[in-house]
């Protein structure tokens, strides 16, 4: 039953996926490597069960700029990760986030340093939820959302970066 429940979470995952089109036969997708008889492998069923069994006690990997910010004041190994478009992300963005839009996030994976917490965001926490469920489940990585993003982050303060001849 319950891996019956994990397996319906990846299925639902890769169906956002293959409709937001990051799985095409230009792109690699892990749910390619998902045999044909629907069997999938022991390591990521034990991630997608410790994602399910934590997501409740860590108020499902969302955490305000605030909490951010005092979690990666004690503990600077944090890499942020944008998943919004590029041209969304060339308008204004985190000072040093990574843009790694939703649809290619699969395949890039490997692109986010290894040994980094990652913190996801995009414009409205629809789709940062499901790319820090690709990062746990498939990536096995400490990823967390945080929470309304660059509009948030720049209400807070923080420091952005606009295009050049913006003010």
């Amino acid at each position: 039953m319950k891996y019956s429940l994990v397996l319906m979470l990846l299925m639902a995952f890769a169906g956002i996926c293959i409709g937001q089109g990051c799985c095409s036969p230009e792109k690699t997708c892990y749910t390619n490597s998902v045999p044909e008889d629907g069997n999938v492998t022991p390591d990521y069923l034990m991630n997608a069960e410790a994602f399910l069994n934590g997501a409740m006690s860590n108020q499902f990997y969302m955490m305000t700029v605030q909490e951010f910010l005092n979690k990666s004041k004690k503990d600077t190994n944090w890499v942020i990760v944008d998943i919004r478009q590029p041209q969304d992300y060339l308008q204004g963005h985190i000072k040093g986030a990574m843009n790694i839009p939703f649809h290619d996030l699969i395949a890039n994976m490997k692109n986010i340093p290894v040994g980094k917490k990652v913190a996801v965001h995009c414009a409205t926490n629809k789709r940062s939820p499901y790319g820090v469920m690709a990062l746990r489940v498939f990536d096995d990585r400490d990823a967390w959302v945080l929470l309304d993003g660059f509009s948030a982050w720049k209400a807070a303060g923080q420091p952005i970066e606009l295009p050049s001849g913006s003010a």
